[in-house]
């Protein structure tokens, strides 16, 4: 099985590997690259959303994997009880492989001022691919050291 990666705009993008359909840091709705192409939120049925860090446009239906506070926002705020939280340094193992977590540089909160945990990249592994999402973090060394993983 092969993994298809799909470019959204900003830090949005969308895996497709056999039955499994990620969409990670799905900000659609204002996104001008998406809306010239006339990409949608409903457009997509993911059965996974993976989230770098919190902000208002990240949000979804599908599990959501993510930093625990962006987790345990969605499970008080949207009575999500579908999350899978993790932390830089951490692996969420999933039905298409595993999730881990990785350091990043960048805010992570909700227009309300919610403070929503630390930002993090992610390292995708997903039909024999390894992927990393640095998501909308600042250039760092670490990210030699990631490749290099």
């Amino acid at each position: 099985m092969s993994a298809t990666l799909t470019y959204l705009g900003h830090s949005a993008f969308h895996i497709t590997a056999g039955e499994h359909r990620v969409l990670i840091d799905p900000f659609l709705t204002g996104n001008t690259l998406a809306e010239k192409a006339g990409i949608k939120p409903d457009d997509f049925d993911p059965t996974h959303i993976l989230l770098t860090h919190g902000h208002d446009d990240h949000t979804g239906a599908a599990p959501a994997i993510a930093n625990f506070e962006v987790c345990q926002w969605f499970a008080t705020k949207h009575n999500h009880d579908n999350i899978n939280p993790g932390n830089p340094g951490g692996r969420v193992p999933t039905s298409f492989g595993s999730v881990d977590f990785t350091h990043a540089i960048h805010s992570s909160s909700t227009g309300d001022g919610s403070y929503m945990g630390v930002a993090c990249g992610l390292v995708i592994n997903i039909a024999s691919t390894t992927i990393y999402h640095a998501g909308d973090t600042a250039l760092f060394s670490d990210m030699k050291l990631i490749g290099q993983l």
